[in-house]
């Protein structure tokens, strides 16, 4: 929701100064100060959500070590594996 307030401009310059002294915007602390003025508790939004962690599978060996680049450039100019796996050369 938007509002707007006068507010004297020697306070405006020190919310954004705190806001950004501490990382975040000028409305989240002042949003903050209000809470803590009225006595309510944060958002429940603000709670860190639960996130799932991603899934994985074995894709088995390696088919090439990318720390030897020479052996990866191999594997990438190979053409006629390139064909004989998708049909053709690769769209440019």
């Amino acid at each position: 929701m938007r509002a707007t307030f006068e507010i004297e401009a020697k306070l405006v310059l020190l919310l954004q100064e705190t806001a950004q002294g501490r990382g975040i915007t000028a409305s989240a602390l002042l949003e903050e100060a209000i809470r803590i003025i009225a006595g309510v508790s944060p958002k429940s939004e603000s709670a860190p959500a639960q996130i799932r962690p991603l899934p994985s599978w074995s894709m088995g060996k390696p088919l090439v070590d990318i720390s030897n680049r020479a052996e990866l450039y191999d594997k990438m100019e190979d053409w006629d594996k390139f064909r004989r796996l998708y049909g053709g050369p690769p769209q440019e």
